[in-house]
């Protein structure tokens, strides 16, 4: 649960399938992380240097606090900063592929309780704090 591999096949029939491991989790992460290549690409062909391994390292090192992080591991506790509708359902899908079939908890903190409204999701006890 510390990220994910995942395989492209260029379009470029003389370029190889690369396979690319991201510490992130969830599969709106990997369309994210084929983005960013697409747009190094982009650049090269422009006349920018970026080496292909300076694009790997900065893909296997990259970190975003609080976002679908595995805090601990048993039992599995996953803090989330979603913080609207589509960060929530993204959130919503990891957990379902990481955790199919469990029970799932939710605490919920937020400094205005319309935003609850907003990203409330299926399949959860619900315990609300406030800060």
């Amino acid at each position: 649960m510390s990220g994910q591999f995942f395989s492209i096949w260029p379009v470029d029939q003389n370029q190889n399938k690369v396979n690319q491991r991201i510490p992130l989790l969830g599969q709106h992460q990997i369309e994210n992380v084929t983005v960013v290549m697409s747009i190094v690409e982009q650049l090269c062909q422009q006349g920018w240097d970026i080496p292909q391994s300076a694009l790997n390292t900065g893909l296997t090192r990259v970190e975003w606090p609080a976002r679908c992080e595995i805090f601990q591991s048993t039992p599995p506790i996953l803090i989330d900063s979603s913080h609207n509708q589509a960060s929530a359902s993204q959130l919503n899908k990891v957990l379902e592929d990481l955790f199919p079939h469990q029970r799932r908890v939710l605490i919920f903190g937020a400094m205005m309780i319309r935003i609850l409204k907003v990203c409330l999701m299926n399949s959860f006890q619900i315990v609300v704090t406030q800060f």
